[in-house]
C-alpha cells in the first residue's frame, strides 16, 4: 500500500528485521548491533547495485535504528550518506522513553500493555496470532531496552526531518527538540494529527508530507548538478583560451612578431577576459 502511494517515481523498499514480516524464517535479533548491521547491509547491497540518491525513514524503534544506521553508513564510508533522515514517534537517542519496560513481561501481561497503548486490539488477541507476534513485540522491546546511544560520537552531518503528533504519549516537545543536537545540517519539523501509531491512522498524509520534503531535496540535487555542470564549462572554456592565447603569443615571440602590446594582452588581458567569462555562472538560468 505504501509503495502505491509513493508511487513509481520512488523505489520504496522497506527494511525487515530477521523475524518479521517476509524474513519471518530467519532468527530474531535482540541485540542493537546486531540489527543494524543487517539492515546496514540491505541497504549497502541495494546503493551498489545503482548508487542513486536515497532517504531513509524510521518510526519509534526504528527511529533509533536508522540513527544508528546512519553512524555505520559514516563510519564504514562504503557508500554516500543518505540525503535526509526521517525521524518519527521518538525523541532524540539519548533521551529513550523507558516507562514501559515490555521484555520481561509474560504473554499475559505483554498482550495487556499491547491493547492499552493501542499496539494492538482485540480481533488481534486470538491464540495463532498472539503466538507469532508477541516474540517478535519482544524481541523488538529487548532491542530498545537494551541500547544505550553512544555519546562519544560526532554529531552527523545529515539533513533531518522530524514528524509528530501532539498526542502521541511517548514523545514531547523536549525529546523532540533534541534532535537538534545529532545533526550539523538543517533540521525541520513537521506536524501531524493522530496517537503514536498516527504512521498507519494518517497513512497518506505522513507519505505525502515526506515526499514533498524529498521533491525538494532532489530539485536541489538537479539544481546542483547543472549548475556544476555549467560551471565546469566555462572553466573549460577559460582554459582553452587562456592557455591558447599564450601559445599563439609565445609563437608569436619566437618568429620576432609579437609586441609588447600582445604579452600584456596574453598576460592581464587574457585574466580580465577569463573573469568576465566567468560570471555567465551567475546568468545562468536552471534548467
Amino acid at each position: 500500500n505504501w509503495k502505491r502511494i509513493f508511487g513509481d517515481e520512488v523505489d520504496f523498499v522497506i527494511l525487515e528485521l530477521p523475524g518479521h514480516g517476509s524474513q519471518c524464517d530467519k532468527e530474531l535479533c535482540t541485540k542493537m548491533s546486531d540489527a543494524c548491521e543487517v539492515l546496514y547491509q540491505d541497504i549497502l547491497n541495494i546503493q551498489q547495485k545503482d548508487n542513486m540518491p536515497f532517504f531513509i525513514a524510521g518510526h519509534c524503534l526504528g527511529a533509533i535504528i536508522a540513527n544508528e544506521i546512519i553512524y555505520k553508513i559514516r563510519g564504514k564510508r562504503e557508500i554516500k550518506m543518505p540525503v535526509r533522515l526521517f525521524i518519527s514517534g521518538h525523541g532524540s537517542p539519548d533521551m529513550l522513553c523507558n516507562d514501559d519496560l515490555w521484555a520481561d513481561l509474560s504473554d499475559e501481561e505483554l498482550t495487556k500493555a499491547l491493547m492499552e497503548s493501542g499496539g494492538m486490539d482485540e480481533s488481534m488477541a486470538e491464540q495463532e496470532i498472539l503466538a507469532m507476534t508477541l516474540p517478535i513485540i519482544r524481541s523488538d522491546a529487548m532491542l530498545y531496552e537494551g541500547y544505550e546511544f553512544d555519546t562519544s560520537r560526532r554529531i552527523l552531518p545529515i539533513e533531518m526531518t522530524i514528524i509528530s503528533t501532539d498526542d502521541d504519549k511517548k514523545t514531547n516537545e523536549t525529546t523532540l527538540n533534541n534532535w537538534k543536537n545529532f545533526t550539523t545540517k538543517e533540521i525541520m519539523y513537521i506536524k501531524m494529527e493522530g496517537s503514536h501509531y498516527f504512521i498507519n491512522e494518517h497513512t497518506d498524509d505522513y507519505i505525502n508530507n515526506i515526499k514533498k520534503v524529498m521533491d525538494d531535496d532532489i530539485d536541489k540535487i538537479r539544481k546542483a548538478i547543472d549548475i556544476s555542470k555549467y560551471t565546469a564549462k566555462i572553466i573549460k572554456e577559460n582554459l582553452i583560451f587562456s592557455i591558447g592565447t599564450k601559445i599563439i603569443i609565445l609563437i608569436l615571440t619566437s618568429m620576432n612578431l609579437a609586441t609588447m602590446a600582445a604579452a600584456v594582452f596574453a598576460d592581464t588581458g587574457v585574466t580580465v577576459l577569463t573573469i568576465l567569462n566567468k560570471t555567465r555562472i551567475l546568468k545562468h538560468k536552471i534548467k
